[in-house]
């Protein structure tokens, strides 16, 4: 099931994602979806002040409307005009590889120097944090890469 910003209720087969039923839920955005979990029950919203209750009510079932293709390009092209720039997952790794580094460089630039022992036993650049209470149960070591 998924809602949609032209107010419709897309309900898709789950083998296959064939749509199976399209409903108009509100007269701008369908934005929350929530099936109740014992009966057959679905209830909707969007920016209306309503909130809908949908439940089967008949054994004819109501055919697709012969424009369905038509309004899921228009979603689709809503989509793509909405969305200013898209990202391919490298980009997006890279983005929060810097943001993980920028924040355990924070980490590190908050510790002062006397908090700090630095092992250069192994060669390597490992910190051990000082406790000043003398307290070293639960000290943790990381290499710094």
């Amino acid at each position: 099931m998924s809602g949609s910003d032209c107010g419709r209720i897309f309900i898709w087969k789950k083998k296959g994602a064939k749509l199976v039923r399209l409903m108009v839920g509100d007269r701008h955005i369908v934005n929350q979806l929530a099936p109740h979990p014992y009966i057959p029950v679905l209830a909707t919203c969007g920016i209306e002040k309503t909130i809908k209750l949908w439940t089967p009510s008949s054994k004819n079932v109501t055919p697709l409307p012969r424009d369905v293709q038509k309004i899921m390009e228009a979603n689709k092209r809503g989509r793509e005009d909405h969305s200013r720039a898209t990202l391919t997952p490298d980009v997006i790794m890279h983005v929060l590889r810097m943001h993980r580094r920028q924040a355990l460089a924070y980490v590190e630039r908050r510790h002062t120097r006397g908090d700090i022992e630095i092992d250069e036993d192994d060669g390597g650049e490992a910190y051990v944090l000082g406790f000043s209470d003398g307290d070293t149960e639960g000290a943790s070591e990381c290499s710094i890469s």
